[in-house]
């Protein structure tokens, strides 16, 4: 009886001394603070062995305290300057975080492959975020004359042409650029490729201005919008102006090409609509007949009637249309019999007197021609 009871006693005994070590364990177990990782982003990047001319940071993207975005940080360093840079200093709170390379560790950098710096909680090693460094080296500095030597629209930027479009006309004296896209091409979304001398080159939309980077920017070109650029040199001691006009060659469109008129008589009056036009460019245009061929018969002195396109006020917009006229050449009529005339008027378009631009101009475009066959009676 008695060696059951020390059996007992003894069972009793050791139970409550794990228990005992089993509570001791939970009250000496270590737990992992949570650190607000926000508290690490960085405000600049500096370093050791080469100046900033300027730095865009764009934070990593953060939820719920956790990084699901790696920041980025693009430095523009001085022409000429080493790429074995090294971190100087950083604006977080070394006690709460590190960061890896570490401040003085030399990397090699580019403008193509980012050095990864990851900055890790010293309380929680397992919050983290990250940034991608790339380096950039300033265009040095130049005192020739800047100009734009090419504008154009490459397919491999812009998917609505089928092929690479160069400009018509870079004219460095009056500073204004020609490019002439296919009929229907979206005037609001192109991207052109510019090559120019000097350091700089910048656009302007409205009264913004922004560098313009070599790669191109989708810009939105559709009149009433106007579209300008500053090449520049000599660190913007000398500047050079540009105004760029993208249209279509050939804007006006009729919507017949050949109009047949019954039953005019030669003694009457005629001033009457006989078909319309539209202007399928990107900017106002007025358009006259200049020009009368192919007559039959041929009439040595003139043809038997006259074509007038109506144009309103400040010119034909874009995307509208207008009346073409055709009045009776009384003078002519009366002197020849009845029967059926033909004559074809060409119409060169112009550029509405609204937009200031130079009367060449309209030599890049297209002529449009309308056939018009008349039958005159007595």
């Amino acid at each position: 009886m008695n060696f059951s009871i020390k059996t007992i006693s003894l069972s009793m005994i050791l139970f409550f001394g794990l228990l005992s070590c089993s509570d001791d364990s939970k009250g000496t177990e270590t737990k992992t603070e949570t650190v607000d990782i926000k508290e690490a982003l960085l405000t600049d990047f500096v370093f050791t062995e080469a100046a900033s001319v300027s730095a865009a940071i764009t934070p990593p993207k953060i939820e719920n305290n956790a990084e699901t975005q790696h920041g980025e940080i693009i430095i523009k360093i001085p022409s000429g300057s080493t790429l074995e840079l090294s971190l100087k200093q950083v604006s977080f709170d070394q006690t709460k975080f590190k960061i890896s390379p570490e401040i003085g560790t030399k990397k090699t950098f580019s403008s193509t492959q980012p050095v990864v710096y990851t900055i890790t909680s010293i309380k929680n090693p397992a919050q983290s975020i990250h940034y991608k460094v790339l380096v950039e080296l300033d265009t040095p500095h130049t005192s020739e004359t800047p100009e734009i030597s090419a504008f154009k629209f490459e397919k491999s930027k812009n998917s609505a042409l089928s092929q690479d479009i160069a400009a018509a006309k870079i004219d460095n004296e009056k500073k204004q650029i020609f490019i002439f896209v296919p009929v229907g091409t979206d005037f609001s979304h192109l991207t052109p490729t510019i090559t120019f001398k000097g350091e700089k080159l910048y656009r302007f939309i409205g009264t913004g201005k922004e560098e313009y980077p070599a790669a191109g920017k989708d810009t939105d070109f559709k009149y009433p919008k106007t579209f300008s650029l500053q090449a520049e040199s000599d660190s913007g001691g000398k500047i050079q102006f540009y105004s760029v006009i993208v249209d279509v060659k050939n804007p006006i469109k009729f919507e017949n090409t050949t109009v047949e008129i019954p039953n005019v008589k030669k003694t009457g009056d005629f001033f009457e609509t006989i078909v319309k036009y539209t202007n399928q460019g990107n900017h106002p245009l007025t358009a006259f007949a200049t020009t009368y061929k192919n007559k039959i018969p041929d009439l040595e002195s003139n043809n038997v009637g006259l074509i007038s396109l109506v144009v309103p006020g400040g010119g034909l917009q874009p995307g509208e249309s207008g009346d073409v006229k055709f009045s009776l050449n009384k003078s002519v009529a009366k002197a020849v019999p009845a029967g059926t005339y033909e004559f074809t008027a060409v119409v060169p378009p112009g550029f509405s007197s609204i937009l200031s631009w130079p009367p060449d101009a309209a030599q890049l475009l297209e002529t449009s021609e309308l056939t018009v066959k008349v039958d005159l009676i007595d």
